[in-house]
């Protein structure tokens, strides 16, 4: 398994769920989720907070299915039972995680997710025990991982406005927002000191106005070349850009 740290400070991103209003099929939610999880696993963001714009409950169960799919060794998936929501996820990019990616054979020093006992090449009798290395592959042996830490994906979580906004460490994505080299050090100092959360506004706009006098604002799009940029192609401007300067 290869080996990728999390982070050491918070790196988060803020999504509306209107975002996935602009059409509004299973399929393209399915399809527009898998790409945003893709780029926040390449950038190690470590939680995604939705704020739900629409109120629409079946929706963020729709995410959270999905979310749970994607984030589960392809070994294991075998024990999610059949949903609806699940209908298009073969359509996805895998994620390719350290604990996703798994060759098909006992490896020595490979590391694996213990689901019940199945760790995608057998079964072991130890089925209590989260995370297993392999630690002799003529025998099929294994124990209990305790070395350290790799990026296992991030978390999922609903909020209101209203706790985004009460947050200390916000970057703001605006067209109204500074030229992004002007504050690079102060990305710098806020991410060393309290880590850093980027928001990205509803399609409908009015993020300047909702975090006025809040965090940094930035423009991570300037003189963009198209009519409009839409929330989750922002959010990966922003994720690329920010992930530069911190350097981490």
């Amino acid at each position: 398994m290869f080996f990728v740290p999390p982070r050491a400070r918070p790196f988060e991103a803020v999504l509306y769920s209107s975002t996935f209003y602009v059409k509004k099929s299973l399929l393209n939610i399915t399809i527009k989720y898998g790409l945003i999880a893709r780029y926040l696993s390449m950038f190690r963001v470590s939680t995604l907070y939705i704020i739900d714009d629409v109120n629409d409950v079946r929706l963020l169960t729709t995410l959270k299915n999905i979310h749970d799919y994607l984030f589960t060794p392809p070994y294991a998936r075998k024990n999610i039972r059949k949903k609806r929501s699940l209908t298009y996820v073969g359509l996805i990019d895998p994620i390719d995680i350290p604990p996703s990616v798994k060759e098909k054979e006992w490896i020595e020093g490979d590391i694996r997710l213990n689901v019940k006992g199945n760790i995608g090449i057998g079964d072991i009798r130890d089925q209590g025990t989260k995370w297993v290395i392999i630690t002799d592959s003529g025998k099929n042996k294994t124990q209990v991982y305790k070395g350290p830490v790799f990026y296992s994906g991030y978390r999922l979580k609903f909020v209101a406005e209203k706790d985004i906004l009460n947050l200390d460490r916000l970057v703001i994505g605006s067209r109204n927002g500074n030229d992004t080299l002007t504050r690079a050090e102060d990305l710098r100092k806020l991410y060393r000191k309290k880590g850093i959360t980027i928001v990205v506004g509803p399609p409908k706009g009015g993020i300047t106005e909702t975090f006025f006098g809040r965090g940094i604002m930035l423009n991570f799009v300037k003189e963009q070349g198209v009519y409009n940029v839409r929330s989750e192609e922002a959010l990966f401007c922003a994720l690329s850009i920010v992930n530069a300067i911190v350097d981490e």
